[in-house]
């Protein structure tokens, strides 16, 4: 029973309640309220629309911020391209990168002063890239035969420099660079020296380093020289003791075999007013030096080796005068009053070329002097060229069996590398020669002496040998300013060579439509009066020298 009534009682109380909700509910309606629950949505609404404007206000300001880093970015590279940067900004992008530094002109700056290039103009050979460049400068003297071998120096320095660059090649890039400067002296009007400084960085550091090379020339014809062309026997005894005592005043030691009387010591040297000066490439003479050493020798110390009066003095005596032959009578066509030129041909006859030649001398009334080589006679068909060529009127001369250096032979050698040219000749039952040309046109006082018959240079070098282009042969017969042929010039070229007959086909009817008259050297000598005599070198009708330094 009483537990009825508690029932009852909490029913009451829970129907109560309900109606009190209810009625606040009312109430709350009535007054235009909204129950809690609202804003409780509506608080949590706002502070995600806070956070999502956070998160939005985040993601733009990273934007602008990348945004103005690259702008920044491409304002520096700009400047760095426009001013081409520092040494530091590129050696730090070459860290970054992986790469090397790029070459630049700061590279390739010349060491030589202008006070050590005592005579020439400079010349520059000069190609740059990325990584590999090369720079060298020589001179131009203004002697046609010389200003070619010198630029042939400089183009050989080049060929070994891209030999080595190749032999460095790997797939990743690496800096290679060469520079090579001079030095030019002269002495009086005799010789000039020049000395090449070389400087080369390799990938390889046993192809790096600093080298030297030195070469001397003959001024008045451009012929390249070496010491035994102007120092008497016995020289290379006196250079082995004056280098020891160099040696012995220097810091290090140095061994016999260094300064020992050999060629191979004293290769590298140059002549000036002064003396002779030697260099000795690093470590060669000293081996702790690691630096060129180089001491001049004075020219008075020099007096009673020299085969040339460089020293100023006339100590040296010139050959004995041998007795004249006399004068060759010209040819029945020549006119001593008219202006005449030699053509000169060497190394043939050629079995397929001189045929074509000797047809058009013929067509063009035209003769020219054939300096044959032994070796070339010994072909099939070269007795009938020789023979047409005699019977035309031109003039057999003498360049020797095996066309070997004179200036690099015995005695006894020079006279059977001459003589066996007769041999074959003769055999044929033809004359022998009576004029020579030596090899190369090398020569000396020396040479001079033991060649027993009027030796035959040039005063103009088609360069057909070396060009071996029709159109600059015949730049050089007919227009150069400088080389062009004028009365009494003996013509160098060589009909071994397909483009010179090409070029002779302009050359020859040419000088004749110019009024020359084309003879032989035996021909020109005697309508200009002038004997051919033995112990005498002719360059031309007015160039003949009886002394290697006159």
């Amino acid at each position: 029973m009483q537990q009825e009534n508690n029932k009852e009682i909490k029913l009451e109380h829970i129907t109560l309640s309900h109606r009190q909700g209810a009625s606040k509910a009312g109430e709350n309606q009535k007054e235009g309220r909204r129950p809690s629950s609202y804003y409780r949505k509506v608080m949590q609404r706002r502070q995600r629309q806070k956070r999502n404007r956070l998160i939005g206000i985040g993601c733009l300001s990273v934007i602008l911020l990348i945004l103005i880093i690259c702008i920044i970015i491409k304002l520096v590279q700009g400047r760095s391209e426009e001013t081409g940067g520092t040494a530091a900004d590129s050696s730090a992008a070459g860290t970054v990168s992986g790469l090397p530094e790029k070459l630049s002109e700061d590279d390739f700056r010349y060491s030589v002063s202008d006070d050590q290039k005592e005579v020439g103009t400079p010349q520059e050979k000069k190609e740059i890239a990325e990584y590999e460049g090369y720079a060298v400068r020589y001179p131009a003297v203004g002697n046609q035969a010389m200003d070619a071998a010198i630029a042939q120096r400089a183009d050989d320095i080049i060929t070994v420099f891209k030999a080595r660059m190749q032999a460095c090649q790997s797939d990743s890039p690496a800096r290679m660079l060469l520079v090579a400067d001079y030095e030019s002296y002269q002495t009086k009007e005799a010789l000039v020296s020049i000395k090449f400084d070389i400087h080369t960085e390799l990938p390889q550091e046993s192809l790096s380093g600093d080298t030297i090379e030195t070469y001397t020339y003959q001024m008045t014809d451009g012929a390249e020289v070496s010491l035994s062309d102007v120092l008497k026997d016995g020289y290379l005894d006196f250079l082995s003791e004056k280098t020891r005592e160099f040696a012995r005043s220097q810091s290090g030691t140095f061994t016999e075999s260094a300064v020992a009387a050999s060629e191979a010591n004293f290769k590298y040297y140059t002549w000036n007013e002064d003396g002779l000066t030697l260099y000795f490439p690093a470590g060669t003479l000293i081996e702790e030096n690691q630096e060129v050493l180089s001491f001049t020798i004075p020219m008075e110390d020099l007096s009673s080796y020299l085969t040339m009066d460089l020293a100023g003095s006339s100590e040296t005596e010139p050959p004995e005068s041998q007795e004249a032959q006399a004068p060759v009578q010209p040819g029945a066509d020549v006119d001593p009053t008219k202006p005449m030129v030699c053509l000169t041909f060497d190394d043939g006859p050629s079995v397929t070329n001189t045929p074509e030649l000797l047809d058009i001398l013929e067509e063009n009334d035209a003769r020219a002097t054939f300096f044959v080589v032994g070796t070339s006679l010994q072909k099939e068909g070269a007795q009938e060229i020789v023979r047409r060529a005699q019977e035309m009127g031109c003039q057999i001369g003498n360049h020797t069996m095996d066309h070997k250096n004179f200036k690099e032979i015995s005695d006894e050698e020079i006279c059977q590398e001459i003589e066996g040219v007769n041999s074959i000749l003769t055999s044929w039952g033809l004359e022998p020669t009576t004029i020579v040309r030596p090899p190369y046109g090398g020569w000396n006082n020396h040479v001079r002496d033991v060649v027993q018959y009027p030796m035959i240079r040039w005063n103009l070098d088609t360069l057909d040998w070396k060009t071996r282009d029709p159109s600059c042969t015949i730049y050089n017969v007919l227009q150069d300013p400088e080389l062009a042929a004028v009365d009494g010039d003996i013509i160098l070229m060589h009909d071994i060579h397909a483009e010179t007959i090409e070029a002779c086909r302009t050359i020859i009817p040419e000088l004749k439509a110019r009024g020359f008259q084309l003879v032989t050297i035996e021909e020109m000598y005697a309508a200009k009066g002038i004997p051919l005599e033995t112990g005498k070198v002719y360059y031309n009708s007015g160039h003949i020298k009886t002394d290697f330094g006159s």
